[in-house]
């Protein structure tokens, strides 16, 4: 019995990750170094480290506002809309500043639970004896 060789075909890791089930996110990766942190906005498989390997880097963000007080935010639109098309979950963070930048709906405000519940008058305390 012969055995034929299986000849594998170099498939783009891009298209790997997505044409299997693995979910997609698009997800914040640290940069910068202590106390000034920077970050790029990712495709990544949801398994991978924070900082670890990704498929894409579609965005940038800067949380510490510059002296004027504006925080830096670039984003590759269509990237972004085209791995939301095919999938991609973005994180609550990413979500948010998709919202800002009005790719996505933006995001509720959910209250904390003090909040939403209404404030209850106290009562007096019993006093014993008298």
């Amino acid at each position: 019995m012969i055995l034929a060789a299986a000849r594998t075909l170099a498939v783009p890791r891009a298209v790997q990750m997505t044409a299997s089930r693995e979910m997609v996110r698009l997800r914040l990766a640290r940069f910068g170094r202590k106390h000034r942190p920077f970050y790029r906005i990712v495709v990544a498989d949801a398994k991978a480290p924070r900082d670890g390997r990704h498929i894409e880097r579609v965005g940038t963000y800067d949380p510490i506002p510059a002296q004027d007080g504006i925080k830096e935010v670039r984003l590759n639109v269509q990237r972004i809309k085209y791995w939301l098309s095919v999938g991609a979950q973005p994180t609550k963070r990413v979500a948010w500043l998709l919202g800002k930048a009005e790719v996505l709906p933006p995001t509720p405000r959910v209250m904390p639970f003090s909040e939403a519940r209404p404030a209850t008058a106290k009562l007096p305390s019993p006093t014993h004896g008298a």
